[in-house]
């Protein structure tokens, strides 16, 4: 994708200044990350963002611990949750276009892009929590929210300290009970939802994802922080989501328009007050060029103490991401053709569990070649909630020989490849020639 919404929101605040405030120019700083939680943020903040003294922090974040499976109560067995709800009908749809053309008549007739049939189940609410005014600081919140708030108030007594304003923002999820998507063009919405979060309902995720903005919202009044109120004010329409919690472009757009609105008084505020804008605590100095360097042993990763396992992973089991389009043919090499969305998943293959079960760590070894476009390669969790490593290549005229660490295999399910072109309406083709499990060698330190 061109833009995320801080690059949108940075032309029209200062287009603000120019016109109501002359003489403030106003310099946007995207720090996010993919699938990283509150502790790194927290971190980013202190190590990268602080640093740079920044005068107004943002925080929007509020999916990668949104997890409230230890409160379902299930009425009778559960049904395993559907194949890949929101994928294909039809094996063979990565070779043929007839039956990918069939998979989509067949999908759009049998599914309708509706919620599949969930068998009974309940939230078990955590005893002495007030759902609809909750404290912040209780430690019975569900979803992983007295970490999150620790790590706010790390965010908040640094940003303080360093004479920086910090703001919380409410988060957005597409989600509510009777939600119908494109089961084709939308399968994305249909599988993120039920796949991760089975066997709890659409009624059940958005109770959670309110109860979580209450917590945000109750936190930024209590420590006098403004509140930038996106998802009250969002609406739940597909077509502004490439999946439930990621925006197309045109819903960043809308995003920053949004957060225009709040944050512009609080700029004006801090303006009138006199706190801004602020002198730099430090003039910039340049390193300059020392006269000599020093001399320092060369660290590097002695994967030739790595061998590898008997668990060999087949290049051929990468299987394409048909609801955004993708294609993957061919053994040795795999060709993989991505979707033309920024960002968008193409092709992945599941790790093994007799793999996840060996214990310590290894490498997945990668040999790659970027024909066109960027790619992103990486390992993520057996959920597919977040990525355990990865790394982003671009097209070079030679393969790649990549190497991702994994400290825990248990900790890796999936190996993904996805689409990084800088814009959409770009895609990415690789050839993938081998993926291999390396294991350090018995006695290897």
């Amino acid at each position: 994708m061109a833009f995320s919404y801080p690059e949108f929101l940075e032309p029209w605040l200062n287009r603000w200044a120019r016109e109501q405030k002359p003489g403030i120019h106003i310099e946007i700083i995207n720090a996010g990350r993919e699938g990283i939680s509150s502790p790194d943020i927290a971190a980013v903040v202190r190590q990268e963002v602080l640093p740079l003294e920044p005068d107004l922090i943002v925080y929007y974040e509020g999916a990668n611990q949104f997890d409230f499976e230890d409160l379902l109560e299930e009425g009778h067995r559960a049904p395993p949750p559907p194949a890949n709800p929101g994928g294909p009908s039809l094996a063979g749809t990565s070779r043929f276009a007839l039956l990918r053309r069939l998979d989509i008549v067949l999908r759009r007739a049998t599914r309708a892009g509706a919620e599949p049939r969930k068998p009974f189940s309940r939230i078990q609410w955590p005893a002495g929590v007030d759902e609809q005014h909750p404290e912040p600081d209780s430690a019975g919140l569900p979803l992983d929210l007295p970490q999150i708030v620790h790590d706010l108030d790390d965010i908040r007594q640094h940003a303080q300290r360093e004479g920086a304003e910090f703001a919380l923002s409410s988060f957005v999820w597409l989600v509510h009970k009777g939600l119908v998507v494109d089961p084709v063009n939308q399968g994305e919405i249909v599988r993120w939802l039920n796949d991760k979060n089975w066997p709890a309902t659409y009624a059940d995720i958005r109770r959670m994802a309110d109860f979580q903005n209450r917590v945000f919202q109750a936190y930024a009044s209590i420590h006098h922080l403004p509140f930038v109120d996106i998802a009250s004010l969002y609406p739940q329409d597909p077509e502004l989501f490439f999946d439930p919690i990621h925006f197309n472009l045109d819903g960043e757009r809308l995003h920053a328009w949004l957060a225009f609105q709040d944050i512009v008084p609080v700029l004006r505020a801090a303006v009138t007050a006199g706190r801004l804008p602020r002198p730099a605590r430090e003039r910039f100095r340049g390193l300059g060029v020392p006269d000599n360097f020093e001399r320092r042993d060369l660290q590097c990763h002695a994967y030739s103490q790595y061998v590898p396992a008997a668990e060999i992973l087949s290049v051929s089991d990468f299987e394409p991401d048909i609801p955004g389009g993708a294609t993957a043919a061919g053994d040795h090499p795999r060709r993989i053709v991505t979707p033309d969305g920024w960002n968008a998943y193409a092709a992945q293959l599941e790790i093994a569990p007799r793999v996840r079960a060996r214990q310590g760590g290894g490498v997945i070894h990668w040999r790659v070649h970027v024909r066109s476009g960027r790619i992103t390669a990486g390992v993520l969790t057996p959920d597919r909630s977040q990525f355990v490593n990865y790394t982003t290549l671009e097209a070079n005229e030679l393969p790649t020989d990549l190497y991702l660490e994994v400290p825990k295999l248990r900790d890796a399910g999936w190996l993904l490849i996805a689409n990084a072109a800088r814009a959409d309406g770009q895609r990415a083709d690789v050839d993938v020639d081998a993926v291999t499990l390396l294991v350090p060698r018995e006695g290897a330190h």
